[in-house]
């Protein structure tokens, strides 16, 4: 009978004993998934970009700097990488650098890269390296901003727009935003009263060119112009004011 309740005691033990590990070690995990927050000083890393340059995290402090991860096989972030470029000519001599990290192979980077034409240094981790560094774990990329002490400012489990990177980088580098655009132009080639210019447009239901001209003179159309590109899904994002 003794011997029965003891076995039983033990049994409870290992269960509660069980139990606990679990938990312990369901504990660390959240601890290593948290996301990075305001004042973080960022974790460093070395890695050799597709140019074969050394790029080494921490000896870029005294500069903002924007950190890219992204897709090069999608098309929106063809755009958002482009558009980063522009910010990168426009602020570098304001102390501030981009640096991109991709999720594909060298090959697959440079030719994006290329294609892009970036100038600032491009990192192909396609073992995810950097990405786990920095808890960026899904196919929507990632944004980190960086002051110049080297702590995070802004975190970002996808790739920002780009409206949103003109407004960090200029409130991080001149401690505003600037919203003064130069004025548009007052050409156009549509005038009121005056015949359409002629455009060569196609039918991709019919499968032919028609003339834009020719079309308008026997119908009343109204044109619209748009470009068709693929973008990631986006889920919800954790921002840092």
């Amino acid at each position: 009978m003794r011997f029965k309740k003891s076995i039983n005691v033990l049994i409870t033990l290992l269960i509660s004993a069980t139990i606990l590990i679990i938990h312990f070690w369901t504990f660390l995990a959240g601890m290593e998934r948290k996301a990075f927050s305001y004042g973080d000083i960022a974790p460093d890393f070395y890695a050799e970009d597709i140019n074969g340059n050394l790029f080494v995290l921490s000896e870029e402090k005294g500069k903002s700097l924007f950190i890219l991860f992204f897709d090069p096989l999608y098309i929106s972030d063809k755009f958002k990488l482009a558009y980063a470029e522009v910010l990168f000519k426009r602020y570098k001599n304001n102390g501030f650098k981009v640096i991109g990290v991709s999720n594909k192979d060298k090959i697959t980077t440079r030719k994006f890269s290329m294609k892009c034409e970036l100038s600032f240094p491009v990192i192909a981790d396609e073992d995810k390296k950097i990405h786990k560094l920095f808890k960026i774990d899904n196919c929507c990329g990632g944004f980190v901003l960086l002051n110049k002490e080297g702590k995070i400012e802004f975190y970002s489990k996808s790739l920002i727009s780009e409206e949103e990177m003109r407004q960090l980088v200029e409130k991080s580098i001149l401690g505003k935003i600037n919203y003064i655009f130069e004025k548009p132009s007052e050409q156009t080639i549509f005038i009121k009263g005056k015949e359409v210019p002629d455009l060569i447009l196609y039918n991709v239901r019919k499968n032919k060119k028609i003339s834009l001209r020719d079309f308008s003179r026997e119908n009343n159309i109204v044109l619209t112009i748009f470009h068709l590109f693929v973008a990631c899904a986006r889920p919800g994002k954790e921002l840092i004011p």
